[in-house]
């Protein structure tokens, strides 16, 4: 009887010993993984095919590898936090919803903005508008220039309708010495009102001119918020800088609006 004992009086000091520990929490339910319709108007997509018609915007097309930016809302309208969307095919963009979002914004690129963490404003880089075209009318770099927002909060259920953001130049110049030889940098300059000039520059390689090669099309990206316009009576300057500098300038009379 005394072993018996002995290990029952052990049982009840153990278990007297015992502290009892709070069970945890159950994690919150993650956001589940949706598809979304993104739609926008033909000649604002992605990937940028000239129509080589004056005047004439060129096409664009989701591609592989595109991505959307959603920023999440709550109840009463306050920023939660966003996700990124991966287009499958069509329209169609696959993602994981914000946990207790309401209401999103959609905005492309997914790369290359961030959202501030309070409002969920959009915030560019200071550097966002550099780029490099590589070789003659090529347009790859335009990819990452191109902003297309949809800032209207609705449920994630509804069709998504993206806008341009940004403006898209195209330049044909002919005509440009050999002297300028291996060019590296484009800048197109504006006057957007008298005396006031406003500038956007383009990285270039493997463009080379000679007594064969004068010709160039450029393709540059911009905000149109900033570049506005060219004023009546305004110059535009075109400066080419290779292994030396060229410059073309020519007043417009009647002026030009750009718009994205």
């Amino acid at each position: 009887m005394k072993p018996k004992l002995f290990i029952i009086s052990l049982l009840a000091i153990l278990v007297a010993g015992c502290t009892r520990e709070p069970l945890p929490e159950p994690e919150k339910e993650g956001g589940k993984l949706v598809t979304i319709s993104a739609r926008i108007p033909p000649e604002t997509r992605v990937t940028y095919t000239d129509s080589d018609v004056p005047g004439s915007g060129g096409t664009l097309a989701w591609q592989s590898g595109d991505q959307l930016l959603l920023a999440g809302f709550g109840a009463s309208g306050n920023y939660i936090d966003c996700a990124t969307f991966t287009w499958q095919a069509g329209d169609t963009f696959t993602g994981t919803e914000v946990q207790d979002a309401i209401t999103y914004k959609a905005y492309y690129l997914a790369e290359g903005i961030t959202l501030n963490e309070t409002t969920g404003d959009v915030q560019l880089p200071d550097n966002f508008w550099e780029q490099t075209q590589n070789g003659d009318g090529t347009t790859v770099h335009l990819r990452n220039k191109m902003l297309l927002f949809d800032e209207i909060a609705k449920p994630i259920s509804q069709t998504f309708s993206l806008v341009a953001k940004c403006s898209i130049l195209k330049l044909n110049l002919s005509g440009i010495p050999q002297e300028v030889g291996a060019l590296r940098k484009l800048m197109y300059t504006v006057e957007s009102a008298q005396g006031v000039f406003k500038s956007v520059p383009l990285n270039v390689t493997g463009v080379t001119f000679s007594a064969s090669t004068s010709s160039l099309t450029a393709f540059l990206s911009f905000d149109p918020t900033v570049m506005t316009n060219i004023a009546a009576g305004g110059k535009v300057i075109i400066r080419l800088k290779g292994d030396k500098l060229y410059q073309w300038s020519q007043t417009v009379a009647l002026g030009k609006d750009y718009a994205a």
